[in-house]
């Protein structure tokens, strides 16, 4: 579709078929539309600009809010009393802020 057909009602026929038609979440559907902005804001960018106008993008509400993080001195405590096998996993989780089934689940890597 051109930019030019971009319209509300698009963007929300849009929404809702990607939530209640494909089931994805709220925090994918807005990682989509802020995407989407971006290229629109890039394009009334350029000179001349590639569009005049953009239409009104809706956010969705998201509550994926992680939870379980550990301060420094509970990690090393984790750390210091978990065999040497599983160590590495706990240092590359609290390094990078990844849950534990995001990091068994990494393609190419046996940990265990």
């Amino acid at each position: 579709m051109s930019v030019t057909e971009l319209t509300k009602p698009k963007i929300e026929d849009y929404i809702e078929k990607r939530l209640y038609g494909e089931g994805a979440e709220n925090d994918t559907v807005n990682r989509e539309l802020t995407a989407l902005e971006r290229m629109l804001s890039l394009g009334a960018k350029q000179i001349p600009p590639k569009i005049d106008t953009t239409p009104y993008i809706p956010m969705l509400a998201e509550n994926n809010t992680r939870k379980g993080f550990s301060e420094h001195g509970e990690y090393l405590v984790l750390k210091d009393a978990l065999p040497s096998y599983l160590k590495p996993i706990i240092a590359f989780g609290y390094k990078f802020g990844w849950r534990l089934g995001e990091i068994l689940d990494l393609p190419g890597i046996r940990w265990i």
